[in-house]
C-alpha cells in the first residue's frame, strides 16, 4: 500500500469506529515506498501534464501520485475513480485489477 492510499482510505471513514478500524485493518498491510520519492513525484507530475496536454482532466494530484506508484511498482490498481481512466490514457503501463 503506498502512504496516499492509506490517507485517502483513513479520510473517507464515516465516523471515529470507522476510522479506527480501517486504520487496524490498513495497518496489517504492508507498505511500498518508491525507492527515489523526489522522482516518483517527478513522474506523477509528468502524467498530471501529459493528460493536461491530451485535453484530459485530472481532478486530484494524489490520483497522479497512485498512478505512478502503481506503475513504478509494476502492480494493478484497485479503484473506483475516474481519474484513473484519464491516467491510463496517457500512460499505458497503468493497469487495472479486473
Amino acid at each position: 500500500m503506498v502512504e496516499v492510499v492509506y490517507q485517502e482510505l483513513l479520510q473517507g471513514a464515516r465516523d471515529a469506529a470507522h476510522f479506527i478500524r480501517l486504520q487496524t485493518e490498513l495497518d496489517a498491510l504492508p507498505v511500498w515506498n518508491a525507492a527515489d520519492s523526489l522522482e516518483l513525484h517527478r513522474q506523477a507530475a509528468m502524467l498530471y501534464a501529459r493528460c493536461r496536454w491530451l485535453g484530459l482532466t485530472v481532478r486530484s494530484p494524489h490520483d497522479c501520485v497512485i498512478a505512478a506508484s502503481a506503475v513504478e511498482s509494476g502492480l494493478p490498481l484497485l479503484h473506483d475513480d475516474r481519474d484513473f481512466v484519464a491516467l491510463a490514457a496517457a500512460e499505458p503501463r497503468l493497469t487495472f485489477v479486473t
